[in-house]
């Protein structure tokens, strides 16, 4: 059985491209002169369903009838772009397929490359932990990793910003990578966080110092990202906003401290009975598991469970770069036809108005209340059922620890085209 990576530019000797040439010798259809031969396909019961692909998308042959040339019989197949479907390419003498000839017996699959950049050893060591298990988490849908290289990063510190983190090591060292929209850069780094703005305000009558402590995570301590981005103060009802830099002192990773004392007028006016409205923005650290832009991923060590974690993430974040999850599929006729404004609704996605950036999985979950989100609602874990599908918006104890897609979104991966266009838009050729 030919294994093809119908995703890769066409390649007969490496068996890429979704075009295959097949060639059968009249002495393989019957001891006498066969002037005409009769092509066809038989695929295999558990493909793909034809109501997600469009006529050009379908196996085919181009021939279906073939003349005798040289004693040998001439004919391509077209696959389609899915993974997973198996097709016996068959031919016979025309007219009597009872001596019919199997030709080939074809898979397709998809393969993408991919090369890891670690910051030092434990950054290594842990991709190498669950390298299988990142890799097998995507044959099921039939899609084919393979690791090309790794390299030392220029930089290793504690923990990275991730605004310049994308290009950090690009900048000085941009290894070039083949095999481009189809090959994957992967850096595994300490930590990695955001800058976040805080804001905090109140009013304040007779106490001259007052401690705040940050809602969302650590002070920034990033030399181009000041913890303390503006303090100001004004005397109520009616005062002119004022600075009070000098009054704010940072005093712990996770507290500040506001005295007043240092500015006259407003301790002044404190002292004299008067309100003071106090706004502060403070920059704060937002440490996450990890990202991905399009053929760019990275992702941190720093978990309570690494190898279960750092897994989760690395199938989640190429999940996203394998284009999921998908709202929606367009569905066509047997013979091949858009069908109508029909659509396959996935009932499990949802985006960020329940929590999370961008397209996610619900597989096993509950809504419950959330006043974070937009909706006013997000997903949990169902506790009365199994395990959770890499694609849920966030890092949980009941997602899948190898890192696996659920049920739903698995034969959606499967489907999902990662041909050299479709790469292209989802900005493959960018790192």
């Amino acid at each position: 059985m030919i294994k093809q990576y119908v995703n890769l530019p066409a390649n007969q000797k490496n068996h890429q491209g979704r075009g295959v040439s097949l060639v059968a010798t009249a002495a393989d259809l019957g001891p006498d002169k066969i002037r005409l031969s009769e092509w066809w396909i038989e695929p295999a019961a558990g493909n793909t369903d034809l109501k997600y692909l469009s006529t050009p998308d379908r196996c085919r042959l181009a021939k279906k009838f073939v003349r005798n040339q040289d004693k040998k019989f001439k004919n391509n197949v077209v696959l389609p772009y899915v993974g997973g479907d198996k097709y016996k390419i068959l031919c016979s003498k025309k007219g009597d397929r009872s001596k019919a000839k199997q030709v080939e017996e074809i898979e397709t699959w998809r393969k993408i490359y991919y090369t890891v950049h670690w910051m030092n050893a434990a950054c290594l060591n842990l991709f190498n932990a669950v390298k299988g298990s990142f890799e097998g988490a995507f044959a099921p849908s039939e899609i084919e990793l393979e690791k090309v290289t790794d390299l030392q990063t220029l930089i290793d510190e504690p923990r990275s910003l991730s605004r310049p983190v994308d290009l950090f090591y690009l900048h000085k060292r941009k290894p070039k990578l083949k095999s481009k929209p189809f090959h994957l850069r992967i850096v595994v780094l300490n930590d990695i966080y955001d800058i976040k703005t805080q804001k905090y305000g109140s009013a304040h009558l007779g106490a001259a110092a007052f401690p705040h402590v940050c809602n969302s995570g650590p002070l920034s301590d990033h030399p181009k990202y000041p913890w303390l981005q503006s303090a100001m103060a004004r005397i109520e009802p009616n005062g002119k906003w004022v600075s009070i830099r000098k009054c704010v002192t940072k005093t712990s990773d996770t507290s500040f401290t506001v005295d007043l004392a240092p500015n006259a007028k407003v301790s002044k006016a404190l002292t004299a009975g008067k309100t003071i409205q106090i706004r502060i923005q403070a920059r704060e650290r937002e440490h996450y598991c990890g990202h991905s832009i399009g053929n760019f991923i990275v992702v941190r060590k720093n978990e309570a469970n690494p190898n279960v974690t750092v897994l989760q993430t690395f199938t989640h974040e190429v999940g996203h770069g394998f284009q999921q999850v998908v709202r929606r599929e367009k569905l066509y006729k047997p013979n091949g036809a858009r069908d109508g404004s029909k659509w396959d609704t996935n009932a499990n996605w949802h985006t960020d108005d329940y929590g999370g950036q961008g397209p996610h999985c619900h597989y096993n979950a509950v809504t419950a209340a959330d006043p974070d989100t937009s909706s006013g609602m997000t997903y949990v874990h169902d506790p009365t059922l199994r395990t959770l599908c890499t694609m849920f918006f966030r890092d949980d104890r009941a997602v899948d620890a190898n890192g696996k897609f659920c049920v739903s979104c698995q034969p959606r991966l499967a489907r999902v085209n990662l041909g050299q266009s479709k790469m292209k838009q989802a900005h493959w050729s960018d790192y």
